[in-house]
């Protein structure tokens, strides 16, 4: 409403080092993340850098910082709650809130398709199970898997992980999830590339989509190498471990249940 708004075009640091601050119910910081074209890794290294925004969040009682979405837990101030933020399908920021704005403290919120749904860290660690043909994979929306949701994803689906430290869930049936890309699981093979070129050529595969979580090597360095049938089907490759093992998984993409 007017009368309520006013606009300051001033250096906000110089005025809370003395004191002339204007007041506020709120603040919100968009620190700059790139120091002369090098992208910043680390939240002492923004500019403003993260003392001087704390010092802020003493003179007011509710503040919000944007990160980076890679920024380390062991970075994260005292006292404040992160949201890691997706847009379809990608993460593309994070946001220290300070004050009554950090009812968690770590939280996913995922935009999409008309939508917009948040869930909480889960404490949980997620239930592990076997991998198998026929099952169903889910691919975690980015920002589920940096806040920690995964626990909260499984019950939903009644699904599970197959590796401790691999986001990847597995469950026996397709489920509605917008959280989740899901996919079939057709086979599953310790990795050697001279089976997964024998398969591909035996199963016609004419086309692969490339993925990968907990292996080595970057999926694409490897497409080069693929054998692939002149003309065939669709399949997704998923590079992933289980234990110390390299594995690969051959599967399909499944429409999204409505």
């Amino acid at each position: 409403a007017g009368g309520q708004v006013e606009v300051h075009a001033r250096d906000w640091t110089a005025d809370l080092a003395a004191g002339d601050l204007p007041p506020a119910a709120g603040a919100f910081a968009d620190p700059a993340r790139r120091v002369t074209d090098r992208r910043i890794l680390h939240l002492q290294q923004m500019q403003p850098p993260l003392a001087a925004l704390l010092a802020l969040q003493q003179a007011v009682p509710l503040l919000g910082v944007k990160v980076m979405p890679s920024v380390a837990d062991a970075e994260l101030p005292a006292g404040c709650g992160v949201e890691f933020i997706s847009h379809q399908g990608v993460c593309k920021e994070a946001v220290l809130w300070f004050g009554g704005a950090a009812w968690q403290r770590k939280w996913a919120t995922v935009i999409g398709d008309g939508r917009l749904e948040q869930v909480a860290t889960d404490e949980e660690r997620p239930p592990l199970g076997d991998l198998a043909p026929g099952q169903i994979l889910y691919e975690p929306d980015p920002a589920i898997i940096r806040a920690g949701c995964l626990g909260t994803l499984c019950r939903r689906l009644d699904a599970h992980l197959f590796d401790p430290e691999i986001a990847y869930l597995v469950g026996d049936e397709q489920r509605p999830e917008p959280l989740a890309q899901a996919f079939l699981i057709e086979e599953v093979h310790p990795f050697a590339l001279k089976l997964l070129n024998r398969r591909l050529q035996e199963l016609g595969i004419a086309y692969v989509e490339l993925k990968k979580r907990g292996f080595p090597a970057e999926p694409e360095s490897l497409r080069p190498r693929l054998k692939l049938a002149a003309q065939g089907r669709d399949a997704v490759i998923f590079f992933s471990r289980r234990g110390d093992e390299r594995i690969m998984l051959l599967g399909r993409r499944l429409e999204e249940i409505k």
